[in-house]
């Protein structure tokens, strides 16, 4: 896979490949590079992706690719590999991907990026999708939540494409082998929230983006490491500037941690988080000051 990820944007990267052979394909890499947005800022990529799909220009790339790979002694995929990258930036994944018939989880995970999914060639399958409120607070299992449903179609080559929104819970149900093309937002959704496939009750709640588990890990570290030979000069100001993190519950965590590290430091940032835009860390911060200011009072 590397000698596929770290390539230019174009798979065709053979100097004697002629672009013009695959002009559905490039029309598609042209729309996603003037692209300011996500999927959704672009919908002149719908029918690019169609008509790329119900071309032949896969074949020829896939082929083109092979060969590359075998030319430069890169050929040596894993015999589990099951996608190839065709187009990759700052912002959208294009891959192929092979599907097969299998045995689905007990469990269905909301989307952490936007989609776009066209099969092609041969090939069934089964797409259920799902919908959460759009208000819903993704850093707290609400599990008396239940997700609406929105709809449920057959992808084939004569009906090929669905599209998953950022959060939308999908349920796909591979009927027989496809191939599938797959456009995917590079940016993630905070969190992904796990359901019962039965049932559709919350099962639980998980980061979806490394950085967030490095630094609600940090945090807690920091708090355990205090009064220790491990604790960090640094923490009271690396608390406080997470203190004004863009994501609420790091905000939280982080006034949590300084309050157990030191109270009259955490005070003027618990009064400014009880003014905060989230409603549930102003709920929480406003019953922390009460708490403090009653034992205040009482010693």
């Amino acid at each position: 896979m590397d000698n596929i990820e770290k390539k230019s944007k174009y798979i065709p990267s053979k100097p004697d490949f002629d672009p013009k052979a695959c002009p559905n394909f490039h029309r598609v890499a042209e729309i996603l590079e003037k692209a300011d947005g996500g999927i959704s800022s672009v919908p002149e990529i719908q029918s690019a992706l169609d008509a790329f799909a119900g071309s032949r220009e896969l074949t020829v790339l896939v082929r083109n690719e092979v060969r590359r790979l075998a030319d430069g002694g890169g050929g040596h995929q894993p015999t589990n590999w099951s996608h190839l990258t065709l187009y990759q930036d700052e912002k959208f994944e294009l891959i192929v991907e092979s599907l097969q018939p299998f045995s689905p989880a007990g469990f269905l995970v909301t989307a952490a990026t936007s989609k776009e999914m066209r099969v092609v060639g041969k090939g069934v399958i089964e797409f259920t999708v799902y919908r959460i409120p759009a208000a819903t607070d993704m850093a707290t299992l609400d599990k008396t939540l239940r997700p609406e449903f929105i709809e449920k179609k057959l992808l084939t080559p004569d009906a090929p494409g669905a599209s998953v929104h950022l959060l939308d819970i999908v349920d796909i149900g591979v009927l027989s082998p496809s191939i599938t093309i797959v456009l995917s937002e590079r940016s993630r959704a905070p969190f992904t929230w796990s359901f019962d496939r039965e049932s559709l009750e919350p099962l639980m709640v998980s980061a979806s983006q490394t950085s967030l588990t490095r630094f609600r890990t940090l945090v807690d570290l920091v708090a355990a490491f205090q009064g220790t030979e491990f604790q960090s000069p640094a923490a009271e100001e690396f608390l406080l500037q997470l203190g004004n993190h863009e994501l609420h519950f790091l905000r939280w965590r982080a006034c949590q941690a300084l309050a157990k590290i030191n109270l009259s430091r955490a005070h003027p940032l618990l009064t400014r988080l009880a003014d905060d835009a989230h409603p549930q860390i102003r709920r929480l911060a406003a019953v922390a000051l009460q708490r403090i200011n009653e034992t205040t009072l009482a010693g």
